[in-house]
């Protein structure tokens, strides 16, 4: 298992799936729906020197998902995205 550590200020996520299924158990694949905007926090900074990680792993966050570095860590697709890109996160 890879263990990549963002630097400060930059976040490790994993976006939400684009796929729903409505109440009636119809599949909306991704491609009829656009972008997510929302991901779960996979890894965040270390706490250096003037430096606090705003997130934490395994919250939600609502995103500018226009920004980020896509990556592949152990087969499963992430984002490397900068703190400022975040507009929303769970407590």
């Amino acid at each position: 298992q890879e263990i990549m550590i963002p630097t400060p200020p930059n976040v490790i996520i994993k976006q939400d799936s684009a796929e729903e299924i409505t109440e009636s158990g119809i599949i909306i694949p991704k491609e009829g729906q656009g972008k997510k905007n929302t991901a779960t926090v996979h890894r965040v900074a270390k706490k250096v020197d003037g430096y606090k990680p705003l997130f934490k792993e395994g919250k939600k966050i609502v995103y500018d998902n226009g920004r980020g570095i896509p990556i592949k860590l152990d087969g499963e697709d992430y984002l490397v995205i900068q703190e400022r890109d975040v507009f929303l996160y769970e407590e």
